[in-house]
């Protein structure tokens, strides 16, 4: 069974959880993680990082790379998969 992005997206929208990326939008998934293609891997693009604020305090966050001339997909292009990387750092409560 294959699994569109919308509808791993979709799942991921809890009530309860903020997301800390909230310039993605639908059916746009801009993937911070490709797996080596020999070890046949799926479903294992992220961009998004979700948190309970109940539990944590989000103290910062950003992407490896911060390109203002250029879309997403000419970063992709030019740096390469691998340097394409989202963090954020908490606090427990």
């Amino acid at each position: 069974m294959i699994i569109e992005e919308k509808d791993i997206y979709d799942q991921f929208q809890w009530i309860e959880y903020n997301n800390i990326f909230n310039e993605s939008i639908k059916d746009k998934i801009i993937p911070t993680y490709y797996p080596d293609s020999s070890q046949k891997n799926s479903n294992s693009s992220i961009d998004h990082i979700f948190y309970d604020p109940k539990q944590v305090t989000l103290i910062d966050c950003g992407k490896a790379w911060d390109v203002k001339n250029r879309s997403a997909e000419e970063t992709l292009k030019m740096f390469g998969s691998d340097h394409i990387y989202i963090w954020a750092k908490f606090s427990f409560i």
